[in-house]
């Protein structure tokens, strides 16, 4: 990566809203994954997005409904490995707007109108996913409840998962109903390791977001820093290039990255015993 690279500015502010023209990635593979996602952001079927944990699931959901007929209504995270339903003693009831709340015994707001992004549909427990397949069922009946009639396409749903589910419908972990309803599209987001092309660019574009962040200049960066973040795998994919560029930022004492300043106590990240520079 050259010094121009690291010293060209970042286009996009980092308020954007999310859309896939924000996201950064040349390589083949994430761009027909793009494409993809694009093709079923013009549709309100469920998407099941698959990925390793850091692999940007929760980016690629947001850019679905930003770029959907949805844009102007709600987008809401659900955590599934923390959601625990209660025995159910009252109907599922709505709301239409984003301050209002749902009242239900899940004390969880549906997005009426907007997307419904469930964060690790893999955690989901039983009585959980229980819950989300009859809210599925309702919704494709075309009614919730008596007083608050809602069809499939006034709430759209987006599921992310870390593995292939269908190993946990193998074993009864996962509901056959549910899955199959979740899993209209399915797209693959790959980890990392997979785009060695894209590496330079989220480097400079991270490089120039957290040098912006704490008011410092940075427009070089050693070679040999550039070679151990280009070879090193990346278990935990964007989310751990983002930790390691700030800290690196962090550390930076002039305009330039050196090697010292990747993972100071080399205990977070082995880079030292993977890589040899």
């Amino acid at each position: 990566m050259s010094a121009e690279a690291i010293a060209k500015p970042f286009l996009l502010t980092h308020d954007f809203r999310q859309t896939f023209d924000s996201l950064i990635g040349e390589g083949a593979l994430f761009q027909k994954l793009i494409s993809e996602a694009r093709l079923t952001a013009r549709t309100d079927c469920r998407v099941l997005l698959i990925g390793e944990k850091g692999s940007g699931k929760a980016t690629f959901a947001r850019s679905i409904h930003n770029e959907s007929s949805r844009r102007h209504s709600p987008f809401r995270v659900l955590q599934c490995a923390t959601f625990q339903p209660t025995a159910s003693r009252h109907p599922l009831r709505l709301s239409n707007q984003e301050g209002s709340a749902l009242q239900n015994d899940f004390h969880f707001d549906l997005p009426l109108g907007g997307t419904l992004y469930l964060d690790g549909v893999e955690s989901l427990s039983r009585d959980a996913q229980t819950w989300l397949l009859r809210l599925l069922e309702a919704s494709e009946v075309e009614s919730l409840h008596q007083c608050h009639g809602i069809r499939d396409r006034q709430l759209r749903i987006i599921a992310g998962s870390t593995k292939n589910l269908k190993e946990d419908l193998t074993a009864g972990r996962f509901r056959a109903e549910l899955f199959y309803r979740l899993n209209v599209v399915s797209l693959h987001i790959p980890p990392l390791r997979y785009r060695r092309e894209d590496i330079g660019a989220l480097t400079a574009h991270f490089v120039s977001m957290y040098a912006e962040k704490y008011g410092k200049t940075i427009q070089y960066m050693s070679e040999k820093t550039f070679e151990v973040l280009r070879t090193y795998l990346w278990p935990k994919n964007i989310e751990e290039m983002k930790k390691v560029l700030e800290q690196a930022i962090i550390f930076a004492k002039d305009n330039t990255l050196h090697i010292e300043h990747i993972a100071q106590d080399h205990t977070d990240l082995p880079l030292q015993s993977q890589i040899h520079v």
